[in-house]
């Protein structure tokens, strides 16, 4: 039930225009196509999805490396969108669309010498899992070893802050994560009793001008997509008590 909800989020403006196309060969139903049409132009050409991602972007303001000036004792990098199966195919390294996850994280370490926490599974699923990837990483770029701690059995959010609860609990963590993702991690800090830190990342809506109308509609449509899949977790996880 809840992967056929996730996948009905995921595709929600196909849905959309699939249903639109039959109701109009079939021609009926239309008061149905008229609200359909009128949501695949808002989420096609509107500030619609910009607004919806700045709305939980902006919950939590971005912070500059130079200015982290709390003490914290590790810092912990939540699994993005790596791409294991290309990774393995070319060798070469696929941090997916929130690469700037793991760069900010190893930026900081470098900056302030302190170890890191990856979190992501290495799924037996080579389309998902950043575990192997961030492995990589490390790897190609001298980080020491000694220095890396992998979480790999976490599969989602939950999973790694019950990681932290567990090994971790005494001491405060800097958060690496993208801002739409950010504030279920600052939720569940909170739940868990996590001592945190919070340094967001891969911002990508539009905070210069929320209401600017674009015509690129393929970019507003990845972009109403991801923010609706955020909004639907965040709301998942508040009904369900975990945060």
């Amino acid at each position: 039930m809840l992967n056929s909800l996730k996948l009905i989020i995921f595709d929600i403006f196909g849905i959309f225009l699939i249903i639109f196309i039959l109701l109009f060969f079939i021609k009926r139903y239309k008061k149905i196509q008229i609200v359909l049409l009128l949501l695949i132009i808002l989420i096609s050409i509107s500030p619609l999805p910009n607004l919806l991602v700045y709305s939980v972007e902006k919950l939590n303001k971005p912070d500059d490396i130079n200015n982290i000036k709390q003490d914290f004792d590790k810092i912990v990098i939540l699994s993005g969108h790596e791409d294991i199966r290309k990774t393995k195919k070319f060798n070469h390294l696929y941090l997916g669309g929130t690469n700037n996850r793991i760069i900010e994280g190893v930026r900081v370490h470098i900056k302030k010498k302190k170890d890191i926490i990856f979190s992501g599974s290495s799924s037996h699923d080579l389309n998902s899992g950043g575990a192997y990837v961030a492995e990589k990483f490390f790897k190609v770029f001298n980080i020491d070893n000694n220095l890396v701690i992998i979480d790999d059995k976490a599969i989602n959010t939950e999973d790694t802050f019950l990681f932290l609860k567990e090994n971790f609990n005494n001491e405060k963590h800097l958060i690496v994560t993208s801002a739409m993702h950010m504030q279920r991690c600052k939720l569940l800090a909170i739940k868990n009793g996590i001592n945190y830190i919070l340094y967001p990342v891969d911002f990508r809506a539009n905070h210069e001008n929320i209401f600017e109308f674009s015509l690129n509609v393929a970019n507003n449509v990845d972009l109403f997509q991801y923010g609706l899949r955020e909004v639907s977790a965040l709301l998942f996880y508040k009904i369900s008590g975990k945060i």
